[in-house]
């Protein structure tokens, strides 16, 4: 695999070093055609000559006229621009990010060239690097994503909270700014935390979450409860409920002299927004004010 060797393919072809196998993939790709272009724009430039003598003379004739304004052609100077504003250009997307986001209320299924499914949850973002992905499976998360993995070479998920390394497998992230959650639905699965290095291998029916870098074990059901349009709780604290429902509806919450720190175990439903607060507020011993515009709710002690 390429490990991290993207960000040379372009100066190994320049230089003919690419393998035969990347050499066939990067003649594949959809912009091969346009840096081969540019490369014989660059190879059309005539390029200057040197000799000893000739150079000797140019010198002593420096010193002994006084100089000229040298004359550039337009046509040159326009031709060399385009050339090397087009590099920029080719460069750029060379080294470009394939990004898939979702609003706050919006979940998408993304198919990738490998034909590997990534479901994706309100809130998140999924992005891996345009090139050469059949030789380097690698995504990066923000937010929460079901994965089914097609079989082959090694899958790598990075995230803030760590790295998850996977082969042929179904699996659920949940990855936020105060939670990180790893369960696997088939297959195995492999998890390095970033800080501590400590490493978790799951199976399927296993879960884990993590806390201030403490790995602990996770109950989970048979699918993660988001794909059936609801979020399922057990002894979380109600900042992390709160956090999760304001995901999934448009909506500001304003909690009012509450305790965020209480735990909550249960459920809520995407498509009724005021069934979601009945259960979380009845359930807390909390109550609920919602506004004209129905844009923000205040939560306020029973």
């Amino acid at each position: 695999m390429f490990e991290n060797k993207d960000d040379t393919i372009l100066a190994r072809w320049l230089a003919g070093e690419l393998t035969s196998k990347e050499l066939e993939e990067f003649k594949a790709s959809k912009e091969y055609t346009q840096f081969e272009f540019i490369v014989e724009g660059l190879d059309r430039l005539e390029k200057p000559s040197f000799d000893s003598e000739s150079l000797k003379n140019r010198i002593q004739n420096t010193i002994d006229t006084p100089p000229k304004r040298k004359i550039f052609s337009i046509k040159i100077i326009t031709s060399i621009s385009a050339i090397a504003a087009s590099i920029v250009l080719i460069i750029g997307l060379f080294f470009n990010k394939v990004t898939y986001t979702t609003d706050i209320g919006e979940t998408h299924t993304i198919i990738l060239s490998d034909d590997t499914k990534v479901v994706m949850n309100s809130g998140s973002i999924v992005h891996h690097k345009r090139f050469f992905w059949s030789s380097q499976r690698e995504v990066y998360l923000e937010g929460e994503a079901f994965f089914d993995v097609t079989s082959g070479d090694d899958f790598i998920v990075n995230t803030k909270y760590g790295e998850i390394a996977v082969l042929g497998t179904e699996f659920n992230i949940h990855t936020r700014e105060k939670s990180f959650e790893l369960a696997c639905y088939e297959g195995k699965v492999k998890y390095t935390n970033s800080n501590t290095q400590e490493t978790a291998q799951l199976t399927k029916g296993k879960a884990i979450k993590v806390e201030s870098d403490k790995i602990s074990p996770k109950e989970i059901g048979a699918s993660p409860a988001w794909i059936h349009g609801k979020s399922q709780f057990e002894s979380t604290p109600l900042s992390e409920v709160l956090d999760d429902l304001q995901l999934h509806y448009k909506l500001t919450v304003i909690p009012d002299a509450i305790n965020m720190e209480q735990l909550f175990t249960g459920s809520f439903r995407y498509d009724d927004l005021d069934l979601a607060l009945r259960k979380i507020c009845l359930t807390m011993g909390l109550e609920y004010t919602m506004s004209n515009n129905k844009q923000s709710v205040t939560i306020t002690k029973r």
